[in-house]
């Protein structure tokens, strides 16, 4: 697999995504339903397709667009073979065994084993990786810093005086330290049941207000936010206050996969197509508009687009179909727009899907002929700024030259990535960037959004700055290719975070199925506590098919003590979800022995506090 050139699984990939069924019978009275419908075609739909592609039972798998991958979504650059650009989710933390249990994005890490695709460093980890980033440059509110001066005298920013010559991780630890009973014991830290030395449960409370509860200064929160590139401050406590003593996020090593991480839901797609083609049917360009109770079945209708240049649309065709069971693998603004009585109804369901709120982040990768910024001596790793184009990750080349014989393709690539609020700033939408109306600039690739003349410009004057260049001096990249991911966007904003007041633990349990007397499902990273990653999408399917799924008997089951304490919290969701508990699951559903599905407190802490250090999820 690893001998194989990207081009040929590019073109592997786009044959047989083309190949995809594209009819299906009606089925409008119910009287033939098939057995089970997945609805959006992203990771978390594909890997539910996937896990079931055993079973005899019928089962549809639709997308609304003409690509599987969702928020996965891998693009090839011109003249660089060696990695793809990943608009959407880009990396994973592989699983490993340590003392304290099995770390890492475990699902992710046993899919890509079980289907054999080839695993490769993120960016280059040779060498000392953390003597790599020494020049790495930190240019906030325009002072000009390395990587090594964030707890420097440096710092432009007016903290009280215990929290001068701190990091930003220092910082944080501090607040953690000053808030939290018992910090020392954080590998026994589980957020949800946390609460701070006032005896305030975190989950209710924002990082901000936290952060100036004990101590700090507003001074040192917007340096921490600066220099880690995400705002930290409308957080849900429960996941920001979490800081590790040891280690920071730009030193970690991070995997991808070789040929772009969509082949990781497209080759799910195809093995579940592909294991019984008569029974497992994936249906593309098929938009879920309407969902209608009938008796113990659900009657689909679907608005039939069509996808040209990048960009779908609807069509004058619709399509139903009757289902016996549905799984929504669909993040809270595609939900939103689905017109569905229980969906829209009910108190609870309208307070948990607005638990969650979408973060916006705009992704623009430039391929250069030369990785120019070797001349500054930065290799890898990425550089941070107070300007709109916020993060800067340098992909570099596969190998680097030898020293001895030139290389003849230098061809390398920059990814610019702000996330809210910064990314708004390069959507050019009043000024028609969008492909249908406005013309890409010379030499870049065709998108959702196009890098215009505009945009292009703009992001070349900042990177001269930021890397101390004259705008002259800075070569025009030969290529490129961007995506917004926003609220009102093909597929919706970059990914979910949960609101300050809402007992993540509670609602995204209650996702998995939110009516007692309805077959329909709910799944994805949007409600489940690893948002920024893939990981959390897989996990919500698995805590699916280990509560209502006999993969032995090939039959779907219903937990009657998951349902009735699924109804108390109905009950006393009327209340309001931030009054809900965990004690709600007091006999045995939050504390069950899963190995499979169950995130220790270990692996919960570590995923979410590098989602917040991060915020590249994308489901990353």
């Amino acid at each position: 697999m690893s001998n194989i050139p990207v081009w040929f699984l590019c073109t592997l990939f786009c044959t047989t995504l083309s190949s995809y069924t594209d009819a299906f019978p009606q089925h409008t009275d119910c009287s033939n339903p098939i057995d089970v419908a997945v609805i959006g075609g992203g990771i978390g739909g594909a890997y539910a397709a996937w896990k079931l592609k055993e079973s005899k039972q019928s089962i549809y798998l639709f997308e609304y667009s003409n690509r599987i991958g969702g928020r996965v979504y891998s693009r090839k650059l011109p003249g660089i073979d060696y990695r793809m650009a990943e608009i959407g989710a880009m990396r994973f933390i592989p699983m490993i065994e340590t003392n304290a249990g099995t770390m890492g994005h475990v699902f992710v890490s046993k899919a890509i084993a079980s289907l054999n695709l080839t695993i490769m460093d993120f960016q280059d980890y040779r060498g000392d990786y953390k003597s790599n980033l020494q020049n790495n440059i930190w240019y906030l509110r325009g002072t000009h810093m390395k990587y090594n001066d964030l707890g420097s005298s440096k710092v432009p920013y007016k903290m009280y005086q215990d929290e001068l010559g701190k990091a930003p991780s220092q910082l944080r630890r501090k607040i953690y330290e000053a808030s939290v009973p018992n910090p020392a014991s954080s590998v026994d830290f589980n957020p949800v049941d946390e609460e701070d030395k006032d005896g305030v449960d975190l989950f209710r409370q924002r990082y901000d207000r936290i952060w100036h509860k004990y101590g700090g200064s507003n001074e040192a929160l917007e340096y921490v936010t600066d220099a880690m590139g995400i705002d930290l401050s409308h957080m849900n406590a429960a996941f920001a206050v979490p800081a590790s003593p040891q280690g920071v996020f730009d030193e970690m090593r991070f995997k991808t996969l070789k040929g772009g991480m969509s082949t990781l839901p497209t080759t799910m797609a195809n093995q579940f197509e592909d294991s019984s083609p008569e029974r497992h049917q994936v249906h593309m360009n098929h938009k879920l508009v309407r969902i209608e109770g009938r008796g113990q079945n659900q009657l689909l209708s679907f608005q039939i687009t069509t996808t040209r240049n990048y960009i779908t649309s609807d069509t004058r065709e619709q399509a139903t179909v009757c289902a016996k069971r549905v799984i929504l693998a669909l993040p809270r603004d595609a939900l939103m727009d689905i017109d569905w009585q229980p969906l829209h109804g009910n108190v609870f369901i309208e307070n948990g899907l607005n638990a969650v709120r979408g973060i916006e982040a705009f992704r623009m990768y430039l391929g250069y002929e030369n990785p120019w910024w070797e001349n500054l001596g930065i290799t890898t790793g990425r550089s941070i700024t107070t300007l709109p184009v916020r993060q800067m990750i340098y992909m570099g080349q596969e190998k680097p030259s030898t020293g001895i014989v030139q290389d003849l393709n230098r061809k390398s690539m920059m990814l610019v990535y702000p996330v809210q609020p910064q990314a708004s700033f390069w959507d050019d939408s009043t000024l028609n960037s969008h492909l249908a109306v406005n013309p890409l600039a010379d030499n870049m690739l065709t998108s959702e959004y196009n890098i215009s003349e505009t945009i292009l410009s703009e992001a070349q004057n900042q990177l001269a700055e930021v890397h101390q260049l004259r705008r002259e001096d800075l070569a025009r990249p030969y290529t490129g290719v961007m995506h917004y991911w926003k609220h009102g966007g093909p597929q919706g904003p970059a990914f979910y975070a949960w609101r300050a007041g809402y007992n993540w633990e509670i609602i995204s349990k209650l996702m998995i199925k939110p009516f007692a007397d309805e077959n329909v499902h709910i799944v994805g990273s949007c409600y489940s506590g690893k948002q920024a990653w893939m990981e959390g999408a897989l996990d919500s399917v698995e805590e699916l098919l280990d509560e209502h799924y006999n993969q032995h008997e090939d039959k779907w089951i219903e937990n009657n003590s998951i349902i009735r304490r699924r109804r108390s919290v109905h009950s006393r969701a009327q209340g309001g979800i931030a009054d809900m508990s965990v004690d709600t699951f007091s006999d045995g559903y939050y504390n069950r022995e899963s190995p499979t599905t169950s995130s220790s407190p270990v692996q919960l802490v570590l995923s979410n506090v590098i989602f917040m250090v991060s915020a590249l999820c994308m489901l990353h």
